[in-house]
This record gives structure tokens, C-alpha cells and sequence, in this order.
């Protein structure tokens, strides 16, 4: 009775009762989306890098390596010996090793001297492994492979000739000029430092440090920066890390990714708490909103609640109805907003992953939407006491006179 009552009189003031019911619907898009992001953000973050056991790397802080290794950010310490990577490629637990030289840029975009075992065995997001957009593997020295960005930055085609840059800024005083490299595939994109990162063998990073321009004989002529390995079985991890820690021909160490991305993600994740307290103010202003809305009707409805009166409903009967409003309001901008989401994500999935490396997940329904519903309703039930309380006591006085 009292539901069909509240309904009744929404549907009498439904122009108000749209603009508010709009505002609220916005505002709970806002913080449901805000909170999906801020897991998916945080589950690709940590997944940048997957299916690698361990990074190995010249003895520095294990973030330090984690940034130049995997996000080609900053200069590593030192270099490790090819002889290294051989031996470590050849130990029992190792399933696959791949070799990783930096230190040269392209127009501001890293050089990474690899093999094509990178593409093979490297892997982000839910372990989804690399694509060609066009062409394929380098087979020859001086061939090269790009990610999307650096493709679309310069208009890249397969077949197109660029130079290599000594140095990993984004101005060079020395350009390779010697020797010219031909763009052999272009990777799909990641939303990962991998699209915007030039691939290249190693031999042909030696190649293209040729002073004469002649052809390296071997890969072994280049220095590397890390090793990316994965091992036949999860449960060796450890023993492996105190393997290479403990690595006596030249001083190593080796970080296990998604440890270190954890560890990464606590020093830059505040924002993350930044954005939800955000999203929670707008929520709590627009169900400030609600409640005005609901007061500065009490006037227009003061004959709506001589009749109720006149029919033998009490105040509070008149208090929970106000409440009531506010709850109807409020729930169905609750699944407005929770349906909107889902067919937002729904559509712009695919763009968001490749753009910015957030895997979304259309199902909007977890244990978190559950507590952020119930704390909206909680707010809106105390915010609506404003307007309720005003309504009890007008009729309580009403009926003392």
C-alpha cells in the first residue's frame, strides 16, 4: 500500500523526479565505474608481463630492474655476458630463456635486441600471447619488428626502411646511419611498453654498432641487459631465484614479475583510493540533491498529506513514505547506472584493453557492487531523514492542533 502510494505520487511530480533520478543514475555510473576500473587497472597492472617466471638482471633494486626490463624505463646498472645466458638457458628447470639487450631508441621509442623466441614465448594480460597485425618474425639481420604505436606514430608499413638512435632519450646526437633497417611485421596491439617498443635480433643490434657496417658473426657480440626465463614447473620458482642470486660467474639476481609489479602497484596505487573518495563525494552531494528535491516538494504536497491524514495515516506512516520515495529513486538509478556500465564495457572493451592495457570484465555484479549498492542505500535512507523528519513533524503538529 504504502509502495503504490510512493509511486503515485513520483509518477504526479515525474519532471522533477526524472531530473533528480538523472543526476543520481550519473553520479552512481561515476562510482560503479570508477571501481571496476580501479580492479581491472590493478589486475593488468600486475599482469603487464605474464607467463615469465623470472626476470633476470645485473645485481640492482628489483623495481629498478622491473622498470627497464619490462617498462623501458630508466638505464640499467650494468650489462650480463651472453656466456651467462647460455649457461642459465641450459639449466634443467629452465623451459624457455629469451635474451633482452637495450639501449638504443628510435625517435624516443626503445630498441630491444631479442630473438624470435620473444615472440613465442612472451606473454601479458591473462597470458595472451603477442599477434602480428602484418607481416611476421625478422628473419634476416637487418630486419625489424614494431609494436602499434610506434607504427602509428610514423605511419608504418611493412616494408618501410627506418634507422636505429644510440642513446634511449628522445634526442640523439648519434644515429646508426651505416646501416638500414627493414620493417618485417607490425605486433597487434597491447596496451603494453610493448607497442611502443622497435624489436630487432641481436645480431643486427650488433650489426648496427658497426662502425664499418659489417655483418656480427655471432649474437654473443652484444652485451645484454636482462633475461626473461620460464621454467618447466611453478613449484621450482624459488629454487631457481636462489639459483641465479647465488650465480658465481658474474654477480646476477632475478625478480619474479608479478611479486615485484604487487610491491610496484603500492607506491603509485593511493590515487586509486583518490578516485573512489571522489566518486563517493559526488554520490553523497547528489543524494543531498535527492533530499532538496524531496523538501522543497513538502509544500506543493501539503493537501497529498491532508488526505493521507484525513484516511488515518499516522506520521510516521507519512515518514517512511518519504523514505520510501527516496529508496525507489534511488534503486532504480542503481540499475540504470549498473545497466549502462555493462553496455558501455560491453562496446569499448576491446578499445580500452589495446589502448590503455585495462582488461575489463562486462560483469559488473560482484561482492564490491554489492557493498557500494548497500552504502548508497544507507546513504540515501540518512540523507532522506531531512525531508521525512520535516514531513512527520508538520503532521504531528497538525494533529496536536
Amino acid at each position: 500500500m504504502r509502495l503504490t502510494i510512493a509511486l503515485q505520487s513520483l509518477k504526479y511530480r515525474r519532471k522533477s523526479v526524472l531530473l533528480t533520478l538523472f543526476a543520481v543514475t550519473v553520479s552512481l555510473l561515476l562510482l560503479f565505474a570508477v571501481e571496476h576500473t580501479r580492479h581491472a587497472a590493478k589486475s593488468s597492472f600486475t599482469r603487464t608481463i605474464s607467463g615469465t617466471d623470472l626476470i633476470v638482471g645485473p645485481r640492482t633494486g628489483p623495481i629498478n630492474l622491473l622498470l627497464y626490463s619490462v617498462f623501458k624505463i630508466g638505464i640499467p646498472s650494468n650489462s650480463i655476458s651472453y656466456d651467462s645466458f647460455t649457461t642459465l638457458a641450459k639449466h634443467p628447470q629452465v623451459k624457455w630463456a629469451v635474451p633482452i639487450a637495450l639501449g638504443d631508441s628510435h625517435h624516443g621509442f626503445p630498441v630491444v635486441g631479442t630473438n624470435a623466441d620473444i615472440f613465442t614465448y612472451l606473454q601479458y594480460g591473462q597470458q595472451q600471447p603477442l599477434t602480428f597485425r602484418a607481416g611476421g618474425v625478422f628473419e634476416q639481420d637487418t630486419q625489424v619488428v614494431i609494436g602499434a604505436k610506434v607504427a602509428g606514430h610514423h605511419n608504418y608499413k611493412i616494408g618501410d626502411t627506418l634507422h636505429l638512435h644510440h642513446g634511449v632519450g628522445h634526442v640523439s646526437f648519434h644515429q646508426h646511419d651505416d646501416v638500414e633497417f627493414t620493417i618485417a611485421g607490425i605486433l597487434n596491439a597491447t596496451g603494453t611498453p610493448i607497442d611502443q617498443t622497435v624489436h630487432i635480433s641481436l645480431a643486427g643490434l650488433a650489426l648496427a654498432h658497426e662502425q664499418d657496417a659489417r655483418i656480427a658473426t655471432t649474437p654473443s657480440s652484444s652485451n645484454l641487459t636482462a633475461i626473461y626465463i620460464g621454467l618447466k614447473s611453478k613449484i621450482g620458482t624459488l629454487l631457481m631465484q636462489r639459483a641465479v642470486n647465488q650465480y658465481q660467474d658474474e654477480p646476477l639476481m632475478s625478480i619474479i614479475p608479478g611479486v615485484v609489479l604487487n610491491e610496484l602497484w603500492q607506491l603509485v596505487g593511493f590515487v586509486e583510493y583518490l578516485l573512489i573518495g571522489i566518486a563517493w563525494m559526488i554520490v553523497g552531494a547528489t543524494t543531498l540533491g535527492l533530499a532538496t528535491m524531496l523538501l522543497a516538494s513538502m509544500r506543493e504536497r501539503s493537501q497529498e498529506m491532508a488526505v493521507l491524514r484525513s484516511v488515518g495515516a499516522s506520521p510516521w506512516v507519512i515518514f517512511w513514505l518519504i523514505q520510501s520515495e527516496a529508496l525507489l529513486i534511488t534503486l532504480s538509478a542503481t540499475l540504470l547506472s549498473l545497466l549502462l556500465l555493462s553496455l558501455t564495457l560491453l562496446i569499448s572493451q576491446g578499445w580500452i584493453a589495446a589502448e590503455f592495457g585495462i582488461f575489463l570484465d562486462t560483469n559488473v555484479f560482484s561482492l564490491a557492487t554489492l557493498v557500494i549498492v548497500l552504502g548508497v542505500l544507507i546513504t540515501t535512507l540518512i540523507t532522506a531523514c531531512v525531508p521525512a523528519y520535516w514531513a512527520y513533524q508538520h503532521n504531528l503538529q497538525h494533529t496536536l492542533k
